[in-house]
């Protein structure tokens, strides 16, 4: 180390470490030298452990420590209910001027996504005519969300990459409503269990020899029960005439949800037999 003047007082002696480029100034220079952009209103250094920082509130003009993660306009404990009457009515307004605010927005942003992360075309759902690909519903349904159905026999239904797209672009089939989708699943996408249930529907049988009547599944599923299904023209909950038989929780669940409409099942069958991308692409 080395000794030399002081580049500011001209002074007082600096000691100059080697390689460290310009000497620095001395001890005394440095207590006087005071940037007051390093300090705060109430004279502590920014980043001392510990600073205190005393604000007044706007309304009742008492001071008070400022909290953490606190409101950009200053506002005490007591004050705050008061605040959060005079800016909500701005934040509501605010909220409903954002896209975001439309359901309609959020849905079809959330339908784009999942088609993105699929390399399938955003415009999908115009292409299908914007409307579910077996029943012709306009609204999606559930939680108003359209579903994009897919052949299980390629992927294993899991989503893939930690997203929430399940299937690939070439097993993907269209777009359909919540309700023909859950159909669908329970159906186990079997053109023949949908032929059984058109059968089942139209022309029901008056005896049955145990299981279900439509896939002829020995156990009930779901919750353990057996389901007594009825034709829900007649009555709601069920009457000697227009009681059909025991259903599985599945087989019932999916003729519900067709709305126990042949012309529904004869469309699901069309629709699982199609094939898939470039017939979907080309509606």
């Amino acid at each position: 180390m080395s000794t030399a003047p002081c580049p500011k007082c001209k002074v007082n002696l600096s000691v100059r470490k080697p390689g460290r480029g310009k000497t620095p100034v001395c001890e005394a220079c440095r207590r006087v030298r005071v940037n007051p952009k390093h300090y705060d209103a109430n004279g502590v250094r920014f980043g001392t452990p510990g600073r205190k920082v005393f604000k007044t509130c706007k309304y009742c003009g008492t001071p008070y420590e400022k909290r953490r993660n606190e409101l950009r306009d200053p506002v005490c404990l007591d004050c705050l209910d008061k605040h959060t009457e005079v800016v909500e009515p701005a934040r509501a307004f605010r909220r409903t001027q954002v896209p975001s605010a439309d359901r309609e927005y959020r849905r079809r942003a959330l339908l784009n996504r999942r088609l993105r992360k699929l390399g399938l075309p955003p415009d999908w759902l115009e292409k299908q005519g914007g409307k579910c690909g077996i029943c012709g519903a306009t609204e999606p349904g559930g939680k108003g969300a359209w579903q994009i159905d897919h052949d299980h026999t390629c992927c294993s239904g899991r989503p893939r990459g930690g997203t929430d797209v399940i299937g690939c672009a070439q097993c993907v089939r269209g777009i359909l409503c919540f309700r023909c989708n859950v159909g669908l699943g329970n159906f186990r996408d079997n053109p023949t269990l949908l032929r059984r249930a058109i059968e089942w529907v139209t022309h029901p049988p008056r005896t049955q020899d145990g299981g279900c009547g439509i896939c002829g599944a020995g156990v009930p599923g779901g919750h353990g029960r057996w389901n007594t299904d009825h034709d829900h023209t007649c009555c709601k909950n069920g009457c000697p005439k227009c009681i059909r038989g025991r259903l599985c929780q599945f087989c019932n669940v999916g003729l519900g949800q067709f709305r126990d409409e042949p012309k529904f099942m004869l469309a699901a069958i069309a629709w699982v037999k199609r094939s898939f991308v470039t017939q979907a692409m080309a509606v």
